[in-house]
């Protein structure tokens, strides 16, 4: 032993554990006595202590019960250095198959790289607990009733904030109308008590050049029919629809028409007006000539299945020139302020029933914008079915800009439609079918009765 440098050690019988952990050079665990009332998953409080030279990096793999399931819920690392003492505390979870109560715990713990640890077993006692939530959970009925009753809690809670929003809205409503009315009637004072503005003023004539070329359109189409037409039954070679002396005669008619309209439709409007009217004027000549035709043939005994195409083509083609048409981009528009302020407007769709509430009046701010369509759009058209959102509607603080977002619904614009506040808007859905709609400023009924009893007291204010 002298010649080979190793310390003689004597054995003590009574305390050979220490002995041997000494000599062998073993890490010493320690930990409690006694637990207490646990739970099925606690921290287990364990101490090392490293006799050696050298520091040693430990990794508990493992804490094995008698019967060989481990306990150890997640691995647990330490460093200890030579001659020092260190702790951790070790997750457990023991099996719920355990019974609560005093017991006695034996744990054997399993470090990496085989390890050994003196005493190789932690012998302790404990009183096992269950928790109350887990006593709960432990039954699956209980876990449904759960999951029920919290998807009640929850649709009650979303259904009061619904109803405390809802209820201060309707609250806050009358101070909102009161500051708009007052907002629009404070405008309303600033313009002239007496007389046509300029904007007045030029609507005022291009409704009477529209009036107007409405009316040289219908001498026009009433001059054919008293005229040419009556002469052409009454002469045979007028008869024949395909002779071009009648050809010659209706196209010098037409342009004649066109002329005279196109000359009394002085505004850019007005000209639409009776753009839209020689189209469905032609149309209309068109169609009786087609029924003329079908007549003529019938009269001579020819009931052949082509003529009748030929009409039933020609009513289908109607239609289909009715439809719109897809293809067209959307427009993009930037919402502007001409000056802040907050307005509110109704929109009416001709032959739409208006009697909906409020539905169809919203506050628009000044550079805001709202939906128009059918569906679940903020300006709702049901009269007709429509997609949701065709257009939008924005607000500078002083007019209205109709933007189609849907192009082939609006075949009579291509672009934005600027200052739409009172003009009808046509539109055509997927059937064909057309309509008009129009946004108006909105006065509630109670200043319209106000207004109407000022005027009575006082006539021509």
């Amino acid at each position: 032993a002298s010649a080979l440098g190793v310390i003689i050690n004597e054995f003590d019988p009574e305390n050979g554990s220490s002995v041997l952990g000494g000599t062998v050079g073993l890490l010493r665990m320690s930990f409690p006595a006694d637990l207490g009332d646990r739970d099925y998953s606690f921290k287990l409080p364990l101490e090392l202590t490293n006799p050696g030279s050298r520091d040693l990096s430990l990794q508990l793999s493992a804490l094995l019960l008698p019967d060989g399931r481990d306990a150890l819920a997640a691995k647990a690392f330490l460093q200890v250095a030579a001659g020092k003492t260190g702790s951790m505390n070790v997750s457990l979870r023991l099996p719920p198959d355990m019974e609560e109560g005093a017991q006695r715990l034996v744990l054997e713990p399993r470090f990496s790289d085989g390890l050994r640890v003196s005493p190789a077993r932690a012998d302790m006692t404990i009183r096992l607990k269950r928790s109350p939530i887990a006593s709960f959970f432990k039954n699956s009925a209980r876990v449904l009733i759960f999951v029920g009753l919290l998807i009640v809690a929850l649709t009650l809670i979303i259904l009061l904030i619904s109803y405390v929003r809802s209820v201060h809205k309707r609250s806050a409503s009358p101070v909102v109308d009161a500051v708009l009315d007052a907002q629009a009637l404070r405008d309303s004072s600033k313009k002239p008590a007496y007389g046509l503005t300029a904007r007045d003023e030029e609507r005022r004539q291009e409704l009477s050049q529209g009036a107007s070329a409405q009316a040289i359109l219908a001498a026009a189409a009433q001059k054919p029919r008293g005229g040419a037409l009556s002469s052409s039954y009454a002469t045979p070679a007028s008869a024949q629809l395909g002779s071009a002396e009648a050809a010659q005669q209706r196209g010098a008619e037409q342009a004649a028409a066109q002329a005279a309209l196109l000359q009394a439709a002085g505004g850019s409007s007005s000209r639409g007006d009776a753009a839209r009217l020689l189209s469905a004027a032609a149309n209309g000549a068109q169609e009786r000539d087609r029924l003329r035709m079908l007549s003529d043939q019938a009269s001579k005994g020819d009931g052949s299945a082509a003529r009748a195409a030929l009409l039933l083509g020609s009513k289908k083609d109607a239609q289909g020139a009715l439809r719109p048409q897809a293809g067209r981009a959307s427009y993009e528009y930037q919402g502007q302020v001409k000056k802040p302020g907050a307005a509110r407007f109704m929109l009416h769709v001709e032959g739409q029933n208006p009697n909906i509430g409020k539905r169809n009046i919203k506050t628009l701010h000044a550079g805001g914008k709202k939906s128009v369509g059918g569906r679940k759009s903020e300006f709702l058209v049901f009269l007709l079915p429509l997609p949701q959102r065709v257009a939008d509607i924005y607000y500078d603080g002083d007019n209205l800009t109709l933007v189609p977002r849907r192009p082939e619904f609006f075949p009579d614009y291509d672009g934005p439609i600027q200052d739409c506040l009172g003009q009808a808007v046509r539109i055509i859905n997927a059937r064909g079918k057309e309509l008009f709609i129009s946004f108006e400023r909105y006065v509630p009924p109670l200043d319209k009765i106000n207004k109407l009893l000022h005027c009575i007291e006082s006539p021509g204010a």
